[in-house]
């Protein structure tokens, strides 16, 4: 990567579960207002978001209903499932599965879950193939604006919450994920492991290419109404009751969730103790575990200090200066989008000053 441009980004690695089938089939889904995409890399508060986000709509989905209640979820990926697994996918077609379908009929919405690239996701620019052939006539007798085409991009007003964490913090619980999975997790050591992850070789590639990815999405986007929300798992535990409200805004929930539902009701179950106490709502379904290996592990923020070396921190920073990234964010962010270029530049200037 350049300071100007970034070089293109190589192919991402995928789990198991995920096929480049599914993920041609992620791209070519069309994009509905109503869409909302909760979107990280691994083990950066995706699921503790999808609980915060589901308890919202529902809660504001039953206030505003006179007929049918929607139900609680059993398990989060009831109403927000991971976007990118085949098995949500009809095997025979381009469509999700009928439960899928069916549990977003009721609520009114489609939500997923993923950990796949901006680039990669339906409808970003580099995705869309339309071909569209266009007739010059006297501007006096016809006016034409390409944002008011169908399917554009600019003129789908679908939501993404992209939700950042400390990335060492991250690799290290990405690290306890793959490792603990029963049948096909990962079996070196954390040190082969921190190799791979930097050189981008675990599933899901490369930490910065991921955010180098989402940059993208926040930069000036003139005349794209998809809107943008960025989170940082530090806020979150830092001060979770103002990113709740932050989401109550962005998922323009004001006027249905009342003050005493959220204090009361609501904030006590986002609490990390109260989800592991409802831990069988949130483990994946798609994989098992070995040792009793509890999948929300610890919520903290400087997990990485458990594991990671002084030496492996300046690797990763060496890392971070030879792509230059920061460097890259504060051109595509820093006057288009000041607030998300400081919660970037929030979680990489501590590794940037190690040598």
């Amino acid at each position: 990567m350049t300071s100007s441009d970034p070089d293109p980004l190589p192919p991402m690695p995928l789990l198991s579960i995920s096929s480049e089938e599914t993920v041609k089939k992620c791209r070519k889904l069309e994009l509905r207002d109503s869409d909302l995409f909760i979107c990280s890399y691994p083990k950066s508060g995706t699921t503790w978001c999808q609980h915060i986000v589901l308890s919202l709509l529902l809660a504001a989905s039953n206030k505003s209903r006179s007929a049918e209640v929607v139900k609680p979820y059993s398990h989060v990926s009831d109403y927000a499932p991971f976007f990118e697994i085949d098995p949500h996918w009809c095997s025979d077609g381009d469509e999700l599965i009928p439960k899928i379908q069916t549990n977003h009929d009721h609520l009114a919405r489609r939500v997923f879950n993923t950990h796949l690239r901006y680039d990669m996701l339906p409808n970003s620019p580099s995705s869309c193939k339309a071909k569209f052939i266009y007739l010059l006539r006297s501007p006096l007798d016809a006016l034409c604006q390409l944002d008011m085409l169908p399917n554009s991009p600019s003129s789908c007003k679908a939501k993404f919450i992209y939700l950042l964490r400390s990335p060492l913090d991250a690799c290290v619980s990405f690290f306890h994920h793959l490792s603990h999975q029963a049948g096909g997790g990962y079996e070196h050591d954390f040190e082969t492991f921190f190799r791979e992850w930097v050189a981008g070789e675990t599933p899901f590639g490369s930490w910065i290419d991921h955010v180098t990815s989402y940059a993208e999405a926040f930069g000036n986007r003139s005349g794209d109404q998809r809107q943008f929300l960025l989170l940082t798992y530090e806020d979150m535990v830092k001060d979770l009751p103002s990113i709740v409200r932050e989401l109550i805004e962005f998922l323009e929930l004001n006027d249905k969730i009342s003050d005493d539902v959220l204090v009361h009701e609501l904030l006590p179950s986002f609490s990390f103790e109260s989800m592991r106490d409802n831990k069988d709502r949130f483990q994946p379904k798609s994989v098992g575990w070995k040792n009793n290996f509890s999948f929300l592990r610890k919520g903290k923020i400087g997990d990485a200090g458990s594991l990671v070396s002084d030496q492996q921190s300046r690797v990763f920073a060496d890392e971070l200066r030879k792509r230059k990234l920061l460097d890259y964010l504060r051109k595509q962010l820093e006057d288009a989008n000041p607030a998300a270029f400081l919660k970037f530049d929030s979680e990489l200037r501590l590794l940037e000053t190690l040598r």
